[in-house]
């Protein structure tokens, strides 16, 4: 990682290497499409393979990265010059479990209907990164296609609404991890009943506000919940704790948010909390001394 003196044939070094199975090469910025082409060869054993930050690369890697079969894990984030037509390229790498396309700016829906259309990507891939690719409401219907997804990234794709989002989380029923941060009004609409599998849910610098919240009503999985920089205040964090909606809650980021004292006294009521972020919070010495009974904050 961050070698940058590596180019494309310095890959030629590993053109016996048949049984390397992982392969980091993330923030190599001088590499070529040359590079991937050098590594084709080792579709029978590479199982991991990280590109993000090489921002030369084009949809020539796609094409001679088409035979490495093996792949579980592929990361093209921040390569900006791969396209929608590219990700067909990958349509044979059927065993892909994780791929991350954060920050690619050519990616948009049409990307997001082509991959969902290969053959098993509805069944085998369990991560997508998407974050600040400028995808819309009609991505998220591809997007829904994607049954087994796990986690999610969206963070920064500004352009979905609220109430399509909902719609595309009632179908992925195995999300367990969410990020819409940096999403304006993202929750908006209620998604309650469609996200009963969450553990991890990001929404700092969304907008998120107390009448937002007011819509959640029970998410028994959830164990973190970011809103750092959200417009929530000491109603929202009250409706959270008196009405038990995530019950088993361990890391809580409430930082530069407009809670008082008085919020402290119900973020006592977590009792399963170990994480917590007050970081610019209008709160005193008298609001800290209600954190004195809860002996699971490390």
């Amino acid at each position: 990682d961050n070698c940058h003196g590596i180019s494309g044939r310095g890959l030629l070094a590993f053109s016996r290497s048949y049984k390397m199975h992982t392969l980091s090469l993330s923030n190599c910025r001088r590499l070529t499409d040359e590079a991937v082409v050098n590594i084709s060869h080792l579709g029978g054993s590479l199982m991991t393979l990280n590109l993000g930050g090489s921002r030369c690369l084009t949809d020539r890697s796609l094409e001679a990265m088409s035979g490495l079969l093996e792949l579980r894990q592929l990361d093209l984030s921040q390569c900006d010059l791969i396209t929608n037509e590219g990700l067909s390229n990958l349509a044979n790498l059927e065993r892909i479990e994780e791929l991350s396309l954060g920050w690619c700016r050519l990616i948009s829906d049409d990307g997001l209907d082509i991959l969902s259309g290969h053959q098993n990507r509805a069944q085998t891939l369990r991560v997508l990164h998407l974050a600040r690719c400028p995808i819309t409401d009609d991505g998220l219907v591809h997007l829904s296609k994607l049954k087994k997804l796990q986690e999610l990234d969206l963070n920064g794709c500004s352009k979905l609404s609220s109430q399509a989002l909902s719609v595309t989380l009632g179908k992925l029923a195995c999300l367990v991890t969410l990020d819409v941060s940096y999403c304006p009004g993202i929750l908006r609409s209620p998604w309650q009943g469609n996200i009963n599998a969450l553990k991890s849910l990001e929404l700092n610098y969304s907008a998120v506000r107390d009448s937002h919240l007011s819509r959640l009503k029970h998410l028994p999985m959830l164990e973190e919940l970011n809103l750092d920089s959200c417009l929530i205040g000491d109603w929202g964090i009250a409706h959270l704790a008196d009405n038990d909606v995530a019950p088993n809650l361990t890391s809580l980021d409430l930082a530069d948010t407009d809670i008082s004292d008085f919020a402290m006294q119900k973020i006592a009521q977590f009792e399963h909390l170990k994480s917590l972020s007050l970081f610019y919070c209008n709160i005193s010495n008298a609001g800290l001394r209600y954190l004195s009974s809860m002996k699971k904050l490390e």
